[in-house]
């Protein structure tokens, strides 16, 4: 996916990439949609009040499936990773994954966030990149609830995926400066990076790398006397 040809102090171009990938590696692949619903039973290294961390899971089914690519699978069987939540280690890679008829799909949890923790339930939620064979690599979001029931555990879960959650980058034209903006996902950590050359291969970090809590991100650049300029956006995984 690339912005727009943008013209100012030369030729200033913006172009995107997500989860590593380059613009060109990117470009022909649809990006995924849908969404998850998913039941279980897991295993706690603790009681609930007071557990850190998930260290097993079975009987983990996917219950409901969304329009999208991942209609119709309700039913099969999928394997969920453990991880630790308090505090969280991540990635989780993959958070969850399945295969059928010659298909892999995946997610793969790169922030980690303790909602609601009690005696009775705890509420963990987070954001990710989504994997499915022939597709590219998209953004989602995913939510798991453990309950209590008398001395045993189950847990509920969802997964939400969707291209608008890719970084669309957008700029501002000061003078001296450009500022990017793009659309962030909370946790999600994202690298600008600039070159003069679109053939080379060593792009340049502009900055260090940004992990916003809001959905909008921003990052300025120096506008030098380099004729033509490239940048892009990058979600990390």
């Amino acid at each position: 996916m690339k912005g727009n040809l943008l013209q100012n102090t030369g030729l200033l171009s913006l172009c995107l990439g997500i989860a590593g990938l380059t613009v060109d590696a990117h470009a022909g692949l649809p990006s995924i949609e849908g969404s998850l619903s998913f039941v279980g039973v897991p295993v706690l290294n603790g009681p609930a009040g007071s557990a850190t961390a998930i260290t097993n899971f079975s009987s983990d089914t996917v219950t409901s499936s969304a329009p999208g690519n991942y209609a119709g699978l309700g039913g099969l069987v999928a394997g969920w990773s453990p991880f630790a939540f308090a505090p969280a280690v991540v990635p989780v890679v993959p958070l969850w994954t399945f295969s059928t008829n010659g298909l892999t799909y995946s997610f793969d949890a790169t922030s980690v966030q303790l909602d609601f923790q009690n005696t009775n339930f705890i509420n963990i939620y987070g954001s990710g990149i989504a994997h499915l064979t022939g597709y590219a690599d998209t953004p989602g979001t995913w939510s798991i609830g453990i309950s209590q029931i008398r001395s045993s555990y189950t847990f509920v879960a969802s997964t939400s995926v969707s291209a608008t959650n890719l970084p669309l980058l957008h700029y501002v034209a000061n003078t001296g400066t450009v500022d990017f903006t793009w659309n962030a996902m909370w946790g999600q950590p994202y690298r600008v990076q600039t070159s003069t050359n679109l053939s080379q291969t060593n792009w340049i970090n502009l900055g260090g790398v940004i992990t916003t809590t809001n959905p909008v991100a921003t990052l300025s650049d120096v506008i030098g006397p380099d004729p033509n300029r490239f940048y892009r956006v990058i979600l990390l995984p």
